[in-house]
């Protein structure tokens, strides 16, 4: 039996996978500047873990500036040293294991890329002619392991340098990633997230490398729900150990109901924190269905004096959407003033950047 999400839910919905573009906050440049080339220059050099101290140390000095939207980021830095967050590595076939799930169904497991048709096919059916979402390439927050995972392939020294010293902000995630992980409140969603963080599965047993089972309950597509994935949020997230694979014809409805509506629970949740922080971070692409709302999210962070560890208190204190909005909205009404929103503070960013460059030798008479 295949599975259809109905129009009506769909409209009730929204839809989480539609996002807009990263808005590009830092101007983009047809050429680099002369400063730029020379740092790159003499940074070839030096040693890649030199090139990796001098680039962290100009990032971190430049954390120091007084600007609001930089403190935050200090603050975020100090909390994920305290907190000893842990960081993991891409994993573009993460999948629930058919052996352990489903061991009657003998599924021989196949890895499908966007080189094979068939999954060509799959990626047009759920993202229809939008792109698929590059996670990978970036830092992403794990929901379901609490951590931060780390993009295929990380950016190197010279790329952070050179989108500090062009006035950029930096575009590989982490500044975003870490909001996120600051306002993830409630551990006891972990099953629901690492369930759905999974990359779909057809019942021919192949998978959809960067198709996540996310993706697919979000999109309104028809699609197969193998016994696999069914027994496995059944398990873990479900914690109902009463099937067993094959599940019966007349189980598939009740058991992708129950899946469709942790989907739904799971989603709000995970939107709202993600529109939250990006607003702090804008090469993070808004949820589709907060499109509108960007000025009452800023309005939340200027109520919260751009604080990440007041902005989790708040959020803590708000079970869904709704009634996060209804305490910005009093809260704005008591305040009487509309909060100020701070520009991305690119200047201080580039001199800290220099600053530090010349104490390093990389410009002019540095110490080196």
């Amino acid at each position: 039996m295949r599975f259809s999400l109905t129009a009506t839910i769909l409209l009730l919905l929204g839809c989480f996978t539609l996002q807009l573009p990263a808005q590009d906050i830092g101007e983009a440049k047809p050429k680099l500047s002369p400063t730029t080339v020379k740092v790159l220059e003499r940074l070839e050099w030096f040693p890649p873990e030199e090139q990796a101290r001098i680039a962290k140390r100009a990032w971190l000095e430049a954390l120091q500036q007084e600007n609001v939207r930089l403190q935050a980021l200090q603050e975020l830095e100090d909390w994920s040293k305290r907190a000893e967050l842990p960081t993991l590595e891409a994993n573009p076939n993460l999948a629930w294991d058919a052996n352990t799930y489903a061991p009657a169904l003998k599924l021989k497991t196949r890895i499908l890329g966007p080189k094979s048709t068939t999954w060509k096919k799959a990626k047009k059916k759920f993202f229809s002619a939008e792109d698929l979402p590059q996670r990978e390439l970036r830092w992403e927050y794990d929901f379901g392991n609490n951590a931060l995972r780390k993009p295929l392939t990380p950016p190197t020294p010279a790329q952070l340098l050179t989108e500090l010293l062009e006035g950029e902000w930096p575009k590989d995630g982490r500044v975003g990633s870490l909001a996120v992980a600051r306002i993830d409140d409630q551990n006891k969603r972990d099953p629901q997230a690492f369930y759905f963080a999974n990359h779909y599965r057809d019942r021919d047993g192949r998978i959809y490398s960067g198709i996540r089972l996310s993706d697919v309950w979000d999109s309104g597509a028809e699609f197969e729900v193998s016994d696999a994935e069914a027994i496995a949020w059944l398990r873990t997230v479900g914690k109902d150990n009463s099937y067993q694979s094959p599940i019966s014809a007349s189980d598939h409805d009740p058991i992708y109901a129950r899946i469709e509506s942790s989907f739904q629970d799971w989603r709000e949740y995970q939107s709202l924190r993600i529109a939250i922080a990006s607003r702090l971070d804008s090469t993070l692409s808004l949820p589709w269905r907060y499109t509108g709302l960007e000025k009452v999210l800023d309005r939340a962070w200027g109520l919260m004096e751009w604080s990440p560890d007041r902005m989790r208190k708040l959020i803590s204190q708000c079970e869904t959407r709704e009634v996060f909005f209804e305490r910005i909205q009093k809260l704005w009404e008591k305040e009487g003033i509309e909060p100020e929103v701070p520009e991305y503070p690119f200047e201080l960013i580039q001199e800290a950047t220099r600053r530090v460059l010349r104490e390093e030798g990389l410009l002019g008479l540095g110490r080196r």
